[in-house]
């Protein structure tokens, strides 16, 4: 009778361990070799674009059988002089635009999952948090389109529109006020992440 009893048990805490594993939130990191955010603007002269060549990102959420659960927690963090452009004079500006020495960093952190759709390893949806720009924090709405790829690595990516003048950033001028740039920018991102298993949660 004990021997049906402590098989009982063990089938119960098996079952109990596999469903906590298959619904269990994971941390995802960012994985910079393969991942990309470019700022896209327009001015009175041209088009211009800024690219970040260094940033960090952290993940947190719940995987079950190749759909995506839920989004518990995004971290974003990237440093104003690195994000760079094909200009030095327009790096400079666009660091005095953004208040870089009061302000050296661009952050984002998750505050609400407005929406998700997933199904067969695709997922889409929006969320919304907090982006600090030069010293300004804003609520902001992140649309987002994430696939999950091998070895539990996924990518997301989406374009976000943004006024400078939200952020109270005065758009860079050159050339005597000959180039001025418009209000309006979007961020494109294109990130890729692996599973951190030294932190799930």
């Amino acid at each position: 009778m004990k021997t049906i009893m402590n098989r009982y048990i063990s089938l119960a805490v098996f079952f109990l361990v596999s469903v906590s594993q298959a619904h269990s939130q994971m941390t995802y990191r960012i994985v910079p070799s393969n991942s990309k955010l470019t700022i896209h603007g327009t001015s009175s002269v041209h088009d211009w674009i800024m690219e970040a060549d260094q940033f960090t990102c952290n993940l947190v959420f719940e995987l079950d059988d190749m759909k995506v659960q839920n989004i518990a927690d995004i971290q974003f963090s990237v440093a104003v002089k690195d994000i760079r452009s094909e200009s030095n004079l327009m790096d400079k500006k666009a660091y005095n635009a953004l208040k870089e020495d009061q302000s050296p960093y661009i952050t984002f952190r998750q505050t609400a999952l407005e929406s998700l759709n997933s199904e067969n390893g695709q997922a889409t949806g929006k969320i919304s948090g907090y982006l600090s720009v030069a010293g300004k924090t804003k609520q902001v709405v992140v649309p987002f389109t994430g696939k999950i790829l091998t070895n539990n690595r996924i990518s997301v990516s989406g374009i976000i529109s943004l006024k400078m003048s939200d952020f109270n950033v005065e758009p860079p001028t050159a050339m005597l006020g000959v180039l001025k740039t418009d209000d309006a920018i979007t961020l494109n991102y294109s990130f890729e992440f692996n599973p951190d298993l030294t932190s799930d949660r």
